[in-house]
């Protein structure tokens, strides 16, 4: 059991919710968000960083701040999960913490290839758990009956495939 708990870039309000639901009932010390540029919404946003967007989007909720700290990851517009993990790893290092296990918190099917990225990008020193929160915009148990859980499903499958097989940090 990881006493920290990392948001897994820009997460819908009601992933937030069970995030803040998880950390009080399962003794979590530590909450760090991650992310690097808002994907859209930037020119209406006060943050251009999603890590400072969910950092403040759970303070606005009564997150305590003392325990939250937002990682803001790399710009960057291909390995944007990898880069998080880079810029949370030197923020590890830094910081220096004795922290060498996490829980991340990320979307439904995106949270194995999410694992995985963390925990290359983190390297062999850590230990990286997962949480996956369940996707809202579709129904995961019958994915195939919508549009949008044919899309998400196989585009996170093809994308999972392509970690495993072909990506080089």
């Amino acid at each position: 059991q990881s006493h920290i708990m990392v948001l897994d870039g820009l997460l819908p309000d009601f992933a937030l919710d069970s995030a803040v639901e998880m950390f009080s009932n399962q003794n979590y010390k530590l909450l760090l968000t991650t992310g690097g540029a808002l994907p859209t919404g930037s020119y209406l946003s006060n943050y251009k960083i999603s890590a400072e967007a969910m950092e403040n989007t759970l303070k606005k909720m009564g997150f305590d701040s003392l325990q939250i700290v937002s990682v803001p990851g790399i710009n960057s517009l291909q390995n944007r999960t990898y880069s998080s993990a880079q810029a949370l790893k030197k923020w590890l290092v830094i910081s220096t913490t004795t922290i060498r296990k996490i829980n991340l918190i990320s979307m439904g099917c995106h949270a194995r290839r999410g694992r995985l990225l963390f925990q290359k990008g983190l390297g062999d020193d850590f230990e990286v758990g997962i949480i996956a929160i369940p996707d809202q915009s579709y129904k995961p148990d019958k994915w195939w009956q919508s549009s949008r859980g044919v899309r998400v499903v196989m585009c996170e499958t093809i994308a999972y495939l392509y970690v495993r097989l072909f990506f080089q940090p």
